[in-house]
């Protein structure tokens, strides 16, 4: 979806969108069960996009990590941010330089290139508050 004026925001992640280019780990953060709303602790990955808005509609933003995914757990108001939680138990098993890939909805993560690798030393115990998706 492309805004009509120059004021409007552009989203350029959309459904069947395979250039995640301008996407990058902004932080990962350890999390509580109250923060997260899960049922345990774990781990949240922030992305942020450099290149316009994440699209928002239908379906949901997912994160790969390897073989392993999470659904978008919560956002930024500006569209620019998205949140995925991983229980402590996934994060646990992730290995380090697993290909990090953002897919619309479970589809085919093999047309996606990978945006970056997981580096779990940026684990930082810190938390910002972000609103639910």
């Amino acid at each position: 979806m492309v805004g009509s004026s120059a004021t409007e925001p552009v989203s350029i992640y959309g459904p069947g969108s395979t250039d995640v280019s301008r996407v990058r780990v902004q932080q990962i953060r350890r999390v509580d069960a109250s923060v997260s709303g899960n049922a345990g602790p774990g781990v949240e990955i922030e992305l942020v996009s450099s290149g316009g808005e994440f699209y928002v509609g239908g379906l949901y933003w997912v994160l790969w990590i390897g073989d392993t995914h999470a659904i978008e757990s919560r956002c930024g108001p500006d569209g620019r941010h998205l949140c995925f939680f991983f229980s402590q138990a996934v994060w646990n098993q992730l290995p380090m330089g697993a290909p990090l890939r953002l897919t619309w909805g479970e589809g085919d993560r093999e047309r996606v290139q990978p945006f970056a690798q997981l580096d779990k030393t940026l684990l930082d115990e810190s938390y910002s508050k972000m609103q639910k998706c």
